[in-house]
């Protein structure tokens, strides 16, 4: 094969691993969207257990006062337990996700007074979808 002459195999083999790339590329990004969707999940289920346990701690009325003090306490830690993950959680990668450009809507208990960026500021839709494939045939003659 001589140098600006492409034959026909070849170019049928440069689009192939073209598109190979292209199709691993795409799958990545669908990767990284799902793992910030699931940073998210995590911190608002956080949140709801958290809450859920503030609201259980004073529901057992009939059980002894020594009892409800005990399991008012076990719920108190349990909440906080939850708080310290989440906020420890956002400590560790809203700033990485924010600089990498990555926006998402997070719990505000988690990141209150800790970070100057918030993702209700910034333009929704931080992730673009790829759009329809196009290939321009140009490209490989």
């Amino acid at each position: 094969m001589s140098l600006g002459i492409v034959s026909s195999k070849d170019k049928t083999g440069l689009r192939t691993e073209w598109t190979k790339c292209h199709a691993r590329a795409s799958r990545w990004s669908e990767e990284v969207t799902l793992l910030i969707e699931e940073m998210r999940r995590v911190l608002w289920y956080l949140s709801w257990k958290r809450q859920w346990w503030v609201n259980h701690a004073h529901l057992r009325t009939d059980a002894r006062l020594d009892v409800q003090m005990g399991l008012a306490g076990y719920a108190e830690k349990q909440a906080a337990l939850l708080f310290q993950m989440g906020k420890r959680f956002a400590d560790e990668w809203y700033p990485i996700l924010i600089g990498k450009g990555f926006l998402t809507e997070w719990p505000e208990e988690f990141l209150d007074g800790r970070f100057e960026f918030r993702a209700s500021l910034v333009a929704s839709d931080p992730i673009p979808d790829d759009d329809v494939l196009d290939i321009v045939d140009d490209v490989f003659d």
